[in-house]
């Protein structure tokens, strides 16, 4: 098991945005999260699987934009 902070989710649901083009939501994005922050370090080809667009637009263009999202809140 590899435990990510909300703050990898967030660098990782950013990555899938501007790297791949991909709108995913936090819990789809923690594959990308332990593998950019160095949690996982893969000996070979390897598969991230993405999964869900269940993310409210506004929350994420505001980590697209790179504003630091307390996701817990509920503002």
């Amino acid at each position: 098991f590899v435990l990510v902070s909300e703050k990898e989710i967030s660098n990782a649901i950013r990555h899938a945005y501007w790297s791949e083009k991909q709108i995913i939501e936090g819990s789809g994005s923690v594959g990308i999260a332990a593998l950019i922050s160095g949690k996982v370090k893969p000996l070979g080809p390897t598969m991230i699987l993405l999964s869900g667009c269940n993310i409210d637009i506004n929350l994420h263009h505001r980590i697209i934009s790179g504003e630091d999202v307390d996701v817990t809140s509920e503002d």
